[in-house]
This record gives C-alpha cells, structure tokens and sequence, in this order.
C-alpha cells in the first residue's frame, strides 16, 4: 500500500505581528483578543509566556489580515 501525500507548497509570510496588551491572566487576554476579532480586517492571536521566575503573562497579539492587504505586483520582465 502506497499513500499518496500532497505537494507542500511553499510557506509564504504574511505582515509581521505586533504585541499589542500583555495580561495577567488568559480570561482577560482571550477577552481582548475576541474584541480586537470584530474587525474583519486583523488577525489575533494570544502567546503564554513563563519568565525565569516562573510568572506567566499573556499577550496578545496582532496583524492586518493578509487577505485584505493589497496584492503587490511583480515587474514584467523583458525578453530580448
């Protein structure tokens, strides 16, 4: 039995995200990220992290929906 696998098609990088609020707890983060989420237009997304004492603190993060961005054009090349 042989499985067929899909081709991967290279990754490609949307805009860049920004750390937008750091919080205490995940409750307030996901609150935060949720309001951000009514516009249509952003992504966001919320990241634990432990500090070497042990301390979590959450952000959230945020970007432009690379969906809605304007598409960049590449220049036509010339054959000569």
């Amino acid at each position: 039995m042989s499985e067929q696998t899909p081709e991967k098609l290279p990754h490609k990088d949307g805009p860049p995200w920004d750390s937008k609020r750091v919080f205490a707890t995940f409750g307030e983060a996901d609150t935060f990220r949720k309001n951000v989420l009514t516009d249509n237009t952003k992504q966001a997304k919320v990241k634990r992290f432990v500090n070497a004492t042990g301390i979590e603190t959450f952000v959230v993060k945020v970007r432009d929906n690379p969906e809605f961005l304007p598409k960049e054009e590449k220049p036509k090349k010339n054959k000569k």
